[in-house]
């Protein structure tokens, strides 16, 4: 947090041009007053603010309605917490709707110190996750080796994002890819439209596919 904050006054004080925003630190209320050249990567800041996205709930339809057609329908969901300001909440909201629309149980864990040794406790017959990044899906890769789980065979896990690293590191995770070259493409545009026409800039929201 006080890396944003800084990097935010070196905007005020011109010692950069603008800023994509892409962490999830809450309380700052810089964003919502200033209006300088700002473009947020999934992350809602202030309604002034463009923000840049991937199809979220649509990656969370495929996330789970995959699982469900590789014949699972014990499926529970892991998701940050709810009060977090992103379009990343869609993915939650999928997965919601296509368990309902499936007539599936649906249960979201949301993360916490004690979230996984709470989820593998009170779902002994889990058959699938949904992560909703890659990384709470290492995680849960972990947690399941050390209890002898073996995957995909006793449970099925999905990601989310498919970034460069995480291929490299766990090619064996399925997962939802973002575009990332993309979106960092779009964020630099809409910065550059910024910056260039400070006075008749129109905020607009991208959601790419």
């Amino acid at each position: 947090e006080d890396k944003e904050r800084a990097y935010l006054e070196m905007l005020q004080r011109h010692q950069v041009d603008g800023i994509i925003a892409g962490a999830h630190n809450r309380g700052i209320d810089l964003y919502k007053k200033s209006r300088m050249p700002i473009v947020s990567f999934d992350r809602i800041l202030a309604n002034h603010i463009p923000v840049v996205s991937s199809d979220n709930y649509r990656g969370g339809e495929l996330a789970t309605q995959h699982l469900i057609d590789q014949g699972c329908k014990k499926i529970i969901h892991i998701n940050g917490p709810r009060e977090l300001e992103t379009p990343a909440n869609l993915r939650r909201d999928a997965y919601e709707d296509t368990m309902k629309k499936n007539n599936l149980p649906y249960k979201t864990y949301e993360i916490s110190d004690t979230y996984l040794e709470d989820l593998f406790n009170e779902q002994p017959d889990l058959e699938a996750v949904f992560a909703s990044d890659d990384m709470i899906a290492a995680n849960v890769l972990n947690a399941a080796k050390n209890r002898g789980i073996r995957v995909p065979e006793g449970l099925k896990v999905i990601g989310y994002d498919g970034t460069e690293a995480t291929r490299m590191l766990l090619p064996d995770l399925s997962t939802i890819q973002q575009p990332i070259e993309e979106i960092a493409k779009v964020c630099v545009e809409i910065l550059m439209e910024q910056i260039n026409q400070s006075d008749n800039f129109e905020v607009k929201n991208v959601t790419l596919p």
